[in-house]
């Protein structure tokens, strides 16, 4: 399954680990050591224009994505019900 970060990127759902809100970053000084580890090695792409609203980390790279953690959700699980078949609810 695919999903669309923004900016025309797409990456592969099983090489997500975490989505999380960009607000977080302000919260955790954790999550900002992290980022500004991989900053520095190079494994940060930006597609939020300076207009960040996630974070998306992955196996290979984090992403910091203009759609918000919640969008980002929402369509990873709606194309997971597509992945199983079309049903009512």
């Amino acid at each position: 399954m695919l999903l669309h970060l923004g900016e025309d990127i797409v990456i592969k759902s099983h090489e997500i680990i975490a989505i999380l809100d960009y607000n977080a970053l302000y919260e955790s000084k954790d999550i900002e050591l992290f980022l500004d580890v991989q900053k520095k090695e190079n494994n940060v792409r930006d597609l939020s224009e300076d207009h960040p609203k996630s974070i998306v980390i992955t196996d290979k790279l984090v992403y910091i994505s203009p759609l918000s953690s919640t969008t980002l959700k929402k369509r990873a699980n709606d194309r997971a019900e597509l992945e199983q078949g079309w049903y009512l609810k």
